[in-house]
């Protein structure tokens, strides 16, 4: 009876210290699920997006692996735009007159696949077209790609020097404007 009395003790189903952690672990939430992720590019154009939507609860740990993806300079892969919202290639000082990458896209490619290869965070990793052609990394390896300076757009035209003596008077016309602007609102108070 002693050694029943024994085995119902702290350590059985039925103590308040087992329940609390029962229910501590039934609270818990649980771990993310792997999710897929895909680079959409469309070779020979050199500009790539990693498909991930930032931030997100659900993907927190797929942008950490993001993160981690870097150029053998050690210069990140990819970079996240707020402003599209979407992780991508593209250098953060690149401009459409002088665009700029961040490194070699096959280079990146090759770290990428291999970095979400190994996560677990990672279901499954694919390049695809934005038609949703499935491309592999042998191929892309093979692509002659245009050189980023060849996407470039036209400069913008840059605006003709103004004449100094036409900038004098500007000033002084609106120096002049606020001078009767004071003179009415001494004539006319306001109502």
């Amino acid at each position: 009876m002693a050694a029943r009395s024994r085995l119902a003790g702290a350590g059985s189903p039925q103590s308040a210290g087992k329940r609390k952690f029962v229910a501590f672990a039934e609270a818990s939430p649980a771990a993310p699920k792997a999710e897929p992720v895909s680079v959409i590019i469309d070779p020979p154009t050199p500009i790539a997006d990693l498909e991930l939507i930032y931030p997100s609860e659900n993907n927190k740990r797929l942008c950490a692996v993001a993160k981690t993806c870097r150029h053998s300079n050690n210069w990140g892969c990819w970079q996240y735009n707020s402003e599209i919202p979407k992780w991508n290639n593209i250098h953060k000082e690149s401009e459409p007159h002088k665009p700029r990458l961040n490194g070699n896209i096959v280079e990146c490619l090759a770290i990428t696949l291999q970095k979400f290869a190994e996560s677990p965070a990672c279901s499954a990793f694919s390049f695809r077209t934005s038609t949703g052609q499935v491309l592999q990394l042998g191929h892309l390896q093979q692509v002659e790609w245009t050189p980023i300076e060849e996407l470039a757009e036209a400069a913008p035209a840059e605006a003709e020097p103004e004449d100094p003596r036409i900038t004098a008077l500007e000033v002084r016309v609106a120096s002049l404007e606020k001078q009767v602007a004071d003179l009415v609102s001494l004539i006319s108070p306001p109502s």
